[in-house]
């Protein structure tokens, strides 16, 4: 498959962009201007300063799907539901369907109705942009994953999370993620994944 992956530059985007082109995927990583990444074969880095759709729909022109693995850590208030819509239109004018993209524990937990702090409502907000697209997404929701290998011995709730969830490596994450790729049944569903 011919991947673009937002947030390459971050943990999980790691882990996901190494195991992506270890099982042979094209991967074109997207990373913001001021950060440097090794790319391995099979590999093409594109640094970006800001994600527009006009950005998106070039960058995913030919793709057969979109991840989106960017992270909160020193982006401005707004951000998730900021990137979702650029990411989400892009994609519409590129003709790509299929996005897997990162959220939170909370959001896969909690009432979504119910108030919360200014991360869990900005991811609130990716996710209603998501809800209101005529993509097929399905958004990962971890515990704050540690630096770590996939194990493959994580659990799943589907719109839930696993009892007693509280852990999860970066490299189950992207795990989780890619495998989601492929699963119908996910489609327009929120994955609580943990240990």
């Amino acid at each position: 498959m011919r991947l673009v992956v937002f947030g390459a530059h971050t943990p999980v985007g790691r882990a996901l962009v190494s195991q992506a082109v270890a099982l042979g995927h094209e991967v074109q990583a997207i990373v913001r201007d001021d950060v440097e990444i090794t790319a391995p074969p099979g590999m093409n880095v594109m640094r970006v300063r800001a994600i527009t759709a006009d950005r998106v729909a070039m960058l995913a022109a030919d793709a057969d799907a979109v991840l989106s693995m960017l992270g909160p850590d020193g982006e401005p208030d707004g951000f998730a539901t900021r990137a979702s819509s650029a990411i989400v239109e892009g994609m519409e004018r590129a003709g790509v369907e299929r996005l897997v993209t990162l959220g939170t524990a909370e959001l896969c937990s909690r009432d979504l109705h119910a108030s919360g702090d200014g991360l869990f409502r900005d991811h609130l907000g990716a996710l209603r942009v998501l809800e209101s697209s005529t993509r097929r997404w399905t958004v990962i929701g971890p515990p704050s994953p540690s630096e770590g290998p996939a194990t493959g011995r994580y659990r799943e709730a589907v719109e839930g999370l696993p009892a007693g969830a509280t852990k999860i490596s970066t490299g189950d994450v992207a795990h989780a993620a890619l495998r989601a790729l492929g699963r119908d049944e996910l489609v327009h569903q929120r994955l609580g994944v943990a240990l």
